[in-house]
């Protein structure tokens, strides 16, 4: 009602507005999960392969949440990231993962893109890269900044999930509460990492720095 506001006159509220709130009581409520949803597999080759270390990744970055809380995320050497999330020939003012290009894997390290090896059918099968390991807890000691965050799972951590990513809640604004409530835009097996019990029905979904969505997870 704060956002709407109140008037003495019948008036229409639009629906997306409603769906605006929900979206914000989230971004403040929901504890983040990472997923990826259309995974390339990502080799740090500098990095052992019988490694396994943990970062502390907080469960809601949002400041106005006043979340405190973190939770471990396995880190390996395989890893899997978003397919999106990398190009060979990156378009104008791509700040992802490239070719001789730098990123920072969320919460853990940056890396940079050594080499990509395709399949038959010519999409991406594998990503070759290298860690600065000496940014597992900060910035480069050399001061160069790193403009690009993107998100990852461990490949041998992984789960698989069924994600189902919703679109707006109503397929029709102009009918009353609540008959026609709309779908998900889809969903597909997917590595995730799992949610720790007790498990929350409710999760955003992190993309790079922030959340890129919210989903159910099943």
């Amino acid at each position: 009602m704060r956002e709407a506001g109140i008037s003495k006159s019948d008036n229409l509220i639009d629906m997306r507005q409603l769906e605006a709130c929900i979206r914000s009581e989230l971004d403040l409520t929901a504890q983040r999960r990472i997923a990826v949803l259309d995974p390339v597999k990502l080799v740090v080759d500098s990095y052992p392969a019988d490694k396994t270390e943990y970062f502390d990744i907080a469960n809601n970055p949002n400041r106005e949440a006043n979340d405190t809380t973190t939770r471990k995320v396995a880190f390996t050497r395989e890893l899997w990231i978003e397919n999106e999330d990398f190009a060979e020939v990156p378009p104008p003012k791509f700040k992802r993962l490239t070719v001789g290009g730098e990123v920072r894997l969320m919460g853990g390290y940056i890396v940079s893109a050594r080499a990509s090896r395709r399949t038959p059918t010519a999409s991406i099968a594998v990503i070759h890269c290298t860690a600065d390991l000496e940014t597992g807890n900060g910035n480069p000691a050399d001061g160069r900044k790193v403009k690009g965050t993107i998100h990852w799972v461990s490949a041998a951590h992984a789960v698989d999930a069924e994600v189902r990513l919703y679109d707006k809640l109503f397929t029709d604004s102009a009918r009353a509460w609540g008959v026609q409530l709309g779908g998900g835009t889809g969903c597909r097996p997917a590595p995730a990492v799992p949610l720790p019990p007790p498990a929350a029905v409710r999760a955003g979904l992190e993309r790079g720095g922030g959340a890129g969505g919210y989903a159910v997870f099943g």
